[in-house]
């Protein structure tokens, strides 16, 4: 009888390693297509057959949680010949990734839906030892750490509000991606700590700051800029763009401060329109980098531009856009208050180049210039006009270092 129970015992337990180790080798091969992949935004999980989504499904049985902020690319069309499910909240296992589509097509087979329960994407690990206080900022240290930064902030309800976020290192964007949108605009605290984010494509990195948000000491550098639309702060911030439209902000409602643009533009060198406070700007250049407005093209009523100098050159004639008629070395139309402001960098080419404001709108009841000059090194103005055909309010406004024999009028 004991001799019958240990051959028993020695069977079952041969028997339990038989079975785990064909476990182990269906988990093998099940995971064979993720092994080489991190499942992160830059490297997402390649679906390429259906034989990758049945592996899929079965490391999601196999792990509940397995899909839990992982990225997965469909690399293209595929037509199931069997029904398949991503996703089972009766047999537990739910999709908390991120499916992309890429403009592919998926056939199923039977009435059987390819996800029967998908959960919010979560993909916050980096962030979970920090509270995003001030003394314990979330921090980015890669790539990833800024698209989960963009998950937080585009997909949780007030996800970045109030939060400090700490970028740590230079970081190069390859993927298209913004960090908020206006229906979940930035409403936290960006500190750049002197590192420089580069975008290697034609985009914006922040699409919607809110009144709470704040950017500053951050360097954006290459084929993009800041934000499309700012209501918050932005300071101490240094723009490097590469051929893009406006320096630092789309269009602007809030403050930018104390900010740099070094770069090449084409339109403008801090913003498109502005509507809010643009203070202590310096706008540089080179021969070879220019736009057609070295401060905005518009400065809106209730704008406000004060102690800004602009050292770019700006090439007449090179824009005629929202109706303006004149480029200019610090505003196209102004509406607003230009103060204290300096030009002195070159205006090349032909056409209608002057060195303060092109023009003034229908509605002169708040445009004023006062205290701004063409510096000493300002040249090629047509005729050294500091205005065109601007009808505001000037006062004190004229040309620092030159002798009067320089210039033509002021007016």
């Amino acid at each position: 009888m004991v001799k019958l129970r240990l051959k028993k015992m020695a069977y079952s337990k041969q028997l339990f390693i038989m079975l785990l180790l064909a476990c182990s080798t269906l988990l093998l091969v099940v995971f064979k297509t993720s092994a080489a992949h991190t499942g992160s935004i830059s490297d997402p999980l390649p679906i390429d057959n259906e034989d990758d989504l049945y592996k899929m499904a079965e490391c999601m049985k196999y792990n509940k949680s397995w899909s839990n902020g992982k990225h997965f690319s469909l690399n293209c069309d595929i037509e199931l010949k069997t029904s398949i499910e991503l996703s089972n909240s009766a047999e537990g296992y739910m999709f908390c990734g991120k499916f992309h589509g890429n403009g592919h097509t998926l056939t199923l087979s039977g009435g059987t839906p390819l996800f029967s329960t998908i959960t919010p994407f979560t993909n916050l690990t980096s962030f979970a030892a920090h509270t995003g206080s001030a003394s314990d900022p979330l921090p980015i240290n890669s790539e990833d750490d800024l698209y989960r930064m963009a998950e937080l902030t585009c997909t949780v309800k007030d996800g970045s509000n109030g939060k400090h976020f700490s970028l740590n290192k230079d970081i190069k964007i390859t993927l298209q991606t913004n960090i908020c949108n206006q229906s979940h605009p930035f409403c936290g605290h960006f500190h750049g700590n002197g590192h420089t984010i580069r975008l290697l494509s034609n985009r914006t990195l922040f699409d919607y700051i809110g009144k709470e948000g704040i950017i500053e000491n951050l360097t954006i550098e290459g084929k993009g800029r800041c934000a499309n639309t700012n209501y918050g702060t932005i300071r101490h911030c240094i723009a490097v763009p590469i051929d893009i439209s406006n320096g630092i902000v789309e269009n602007n409602y809030g403050k930018i401060k104390d900010c740099q643009v070094k770069g090449l533009f084409k339109e403008a060198g801090i913003t498109n329109q502005n509507y809010g406070e643009i203070t202590r700007c310096v706008i540089a250049g080179s021969e070879d980098e220019f736009g057609s407005y070295g401060i905005t093209a518009c400065n809106n009523k209730g704008g406000k531009i004060t102690h800004c100098r602009v050292s770019a050159t700006i090439r007449s004639g090179s824009s005629s856009s929202y109706g303006v008629s004149y480029t200019a070395g610090l505003v196209g139309i102004n509406s607003g208050l230009i103060e204290n402001c300096t030009m002195d960098g070159k205006i090349l080419g032909g056409g209608y180049g002057v060195y303060l404001v092109g023009q003034s709108s229908q509605d002169t009841s708040e445009a004023m210039i006062r205290k701004s000059v063409a510096g000493k090194d300002a040249s090629g103005a047509y005729c050294q006009k500091l205005f065109g055909s601007y009808s505001g309010q000037v006062e004190d406004c004229g040309y620092e270092g030159w002798d009067k024999d320089d210039y033509c009028s002021v007016k």
